[in-house]
């Protein structure tokens, strides 16, 4: 996510998806709440962590014969619940299911949470909204949600109704129930 000024103004999602789409302009709804902010270039360590993790989430699907899903990134957007007036891009997520292939063939968004939603830390990122959009995906019940920070080689996984835990580059990421059989050294989200 590397974003930064923001204005605000009230709308539902029906109205938000006609805006067309400005360069240099990055908009996310907000509980009704429009909200633009002027896009930055990413640094080298917010594009690779990106590029590294979408990477290793893909190969985890498909290493998983039983698993059908999507692996998106680049502010992948998504309509986190049909009783919010809420349109979010994603750095990167995981949907699960038939329904997110027909939605990707077929939707301008993909609509429900995530099974992951995965959000890289830039320099532009302002500490609240980070907040904000975190609660955003736990309260819609997004199974699992990666706070990737690639100047300190992090990663916070959180969950509804449980303590936040946090990886180093020394560590794993490994028996998560949300994603059989993945496993990958912290440290490769960060190698370019």
């Amino acid at each position: 996510m590397a974003i930064a000024e923001q204005t605000a103004t009230k709308m539902t999602v029906e109205e938000f998806l006609l805006i067309a789409d400005e360069e240099g302009t990055h908009r996310e709804l907000i509980d009704g709440e429009l909200r633009e902010y002027d896009v930055t270039t990413r640094n080298p360590r917010h594009s690779v962590a990106i590029a590294c993790t979408t990477f290793v989430l893909r190969k985890w699907l498909k290493s998983q014969s039983q698993k059908i899903g999507v692996i998106a990134c680049g502010d992948a957007r998504c309509r986190l619940n049909l009783d919010l007036e809420s349109v979010v891009g994603i750095d990167v997520a995981y949907f699960e299911g038939e329904e997110a292939i027909r939605q990707f063939h077929e939707e301008p968004y993909f609509s429900g949470p995530p099974t992951l939603a995965v959000e890289v830390l830039s320099s532009s990122d302002v500490h609240e909204n980070v907040i904000e959009k975190s609660q955003k995906y736990l309260a819609v019940e997004t199974k699992m949600l990666w706070i990737v920070d690639p100047d300190l080689q992090t990663v916070m996984i959180l969950k509804p109704n449980a303590e936040p835990v946090l990886f180093n580059k020394t560590q794993r990421l490994n028996a998560l129930e949300e994603l059989p059989g993945f496993d990958v050294a912290v440290r490769e989200l960060f190698e370019p």
